[in-house]
């Protein structure tokens, strides 16, 4: 019966992802509110918050950074992970009204055409 309950729902998984995705569209991508906008700047940069997720996520949890990975339980590492999105993507609105592209994404550009991608809006 574990086994059985456990492929329903693995089955059901992307069925429940795809609500999830239509009741955010309906709620937050209707109209230009602030948080439609923060997640709209923080996608426009995702492979740069990404990788900055990562490397404060790891420092914070490997011992060459705090150490916490056996000292902090589930429901403050749901905290850390949102407050660690949320501060990134506060960054990512602030570094889109300056720029065209995230770091890694003007990288990434660059080295896909060939040359150097201007930067600055």
């Amino acid at each position: 019966t574990e086994t059985i309950g456990f492929a329903a729902g693995f089955a059901v998984a992307p069925l429940i992802a795809a609500i999830y995705i239509a009741i955010l569209s309906l709620t937050i991508g209707a109209g230009r509110n602030v948080v439609a906008r923060v997640l709209q700047m923080a996608g426009s940069m995702s492979l740069t918050v990404y990788l900055a997720e990562s490397i404060v996520a790891t420092t914070l949890a490997y011992g060459y950074g705090f150490g916490w990975i056996g000292d902090v339980g589930p429901v403050a590492g749901i905290g850390l992970a949102i407050m660690i999105w949320l501060g990134l993507a506060l960054v990512a609105n602030a570094w889109m009204s300056r720029f065209r592209f995230g770091p890694a994404e003007w990288v990434l550009r660059s080295i896909t055409y060939g040359r150097r991608q201007p930067l600055r809006r």
